[in-house]
C-alpha cells in the first residue's frame, strides 16, 4: 500500500488511487477478502481526519466501488466451532473462563 499511496497527498488520495492499488494487490494474488481489508484502511484514514473545532470531516469522498474495480469476494472461509466442540470447550473452562466461554 505505502508503494502505491505513500507519496500522494491526503487531497489526492481518491478512486483512481484505490483502483491503482487494488491492480496491484490483485497482481500480487491476494484475496478478495484481503484486497476489500487492505482498500479499507486509507478510506478509514480519510473518513478519520476532522476539524478539531468543528469535528466535521476535512477529507469527504464518494467511493465509487465500480471504478474501483475490487474483486467480489464470492465464498469465505468462516471457521466455527460446533456445537458438541462448544459444548467441550466450556466442559473444560474453570471458574469465570466457564461463564465467558458460554457466551
Amino acid at each position: 500500500m505505502n508503494s502505491t499511496l505513500g507519496d500522494l497527498l491526503l487531497e489526492d488520495v481518491d478512486n483512481g488511487a484505490l483502483h491503482t492499488l487494488a491492480e496491484k494487490l490483485c497482481a500480487a494474488k491476494l484475496s478478495p477478502a484481503s484486497i476489500h481489508q487492505i482498500l479499507l484502511i486509507p478510506k478509514l484514514v480519510l473518513a478519520g481526519i476532522r476539524d478539531p473545532k468543528t469535528g466535521q470531516q476535512l477529507c469527504k469522498r464518494e467511493w465509487d466501488s465500480n471504478f474501483i474495480d475490487a474483486p467480489e469476494i464470492k465464498s469465505q472461509r468462516q471457521p466455527m466451532f460446533t456445537s458438541s466442540e462448544c459444548t467441550g470447550i466450556v466442559g473444560k473452562a474453570e471458574g469465570k473462563y466457564r461463564v465467558l466461554f458460554a457466551l
